[in-house]
């Protein structure tokens, strides 16, 4: 089973506001799934886009 992270859970790791991040999920610039009103961002998804975003591999702690 896939591990999944919240809007606010990408937020608070990358210290941007959730709307930010929300923004990114509806113009699918960040790959989300959408669950009624809600994003849900898949681990290994978040980590491929932020590599591509850097150029370098995510080194922060995804465990909350």
């Amino acid at each position: 089973m896939e591990e999944f992270y919240t809007v606010k859970e990408i937020a608070d790791i990358l210290k941007v506001n959730k709307v930010t991040v929300q923004r990114w999920c509806k113009t699918r610039d960040l790959p989300a799934v959408k669950i009624g009103k809600s994003y849900r961002i898949e681990r290994h998804d978040f980590e491929e886009w932020y590599t591509k975003k850097k150029g370098e591999p995510f080194q922060g702690s995804l465990k909350f």
